[in-house]
């Protein structure tokens, strides 16, 4: 099944779980805001419309972010690897900053290097809200589950192998990210 297929029989999920939560955790702040791994733009564009912020998305598919400049053109979506200090070259500061199942289609070292480089581009007391799926739902409903000590491995319906880690582990990245 490929992503866009699937996409489609997660939006409910979305609508339901994902934007009232990040609604939730972002309504009131004030300043710019950065999407990390923002896809083709579809939560960027939810999200700015309801919190009247300027959003910053940020990813590596450079066809998604031409869907999502398409979509919006109060938004700044830009192309870049996030493993590879993209956000902090920009020379952006961000008041707050989101993620929505980004960070599982990392590995651990480039994972942890995305955490830094959006840490170095919060202003002080920013806010940072980080979706992730939870490991227990991956080893139960994906296929090819590969267990260690940090999570474990497995393979979703559309394919590619992703990383589901254990709260541990992101709260030592984010602690050592600063």
């Amino acid at each position: 099944m490929s992503w866009k297929n699937y996409k489609n029989k997660v939006v409910e999920s979305r609508d339901l779980i994902i934007v009232p939560t990040l609604m939730a955790e972002l309504t009131g702040l004030s300043g710019s805001g950065l999407d990390v791994g923002c896809g083709d733009g579809d939560l960027t564009n939810i999200l700015s419309k309801s919190i009247q912020e300027t959003i910053y998305g940020i990813d590596i598919d450079k066809e998604k972010i031409e869907e999502a400049r398409k979509k919006n053109d109060s938004n700044v979506f830009i192309v870049g690897d996030l493993t590879r200090r993209a956000i902090s070259k920009t020379g952006l500061r961000f008041k707050f900053a989101f993620s929505n199942c980004f960070l599982n289609h990392l590995d651990n070292p480039s994972a942890m290097a995305c955490i830094d480089d959006m840490r170095s581009s919060l202003e002080k007391d920013a806010k940072v809200v980080i979706i992730i799926p939870h490991w227990r739902r991956a080893d139960k409903n994906y296929i090819k589950p590969k267990h260690y000590p940090w999570g474990l491995t497995a393979v979703p319906e559309y394919g590619n192998r992703q990383y589901f880690r254990y709260g541990e582990w992101y709260c030592k990245a984010l602690t050592d990210a600063g």
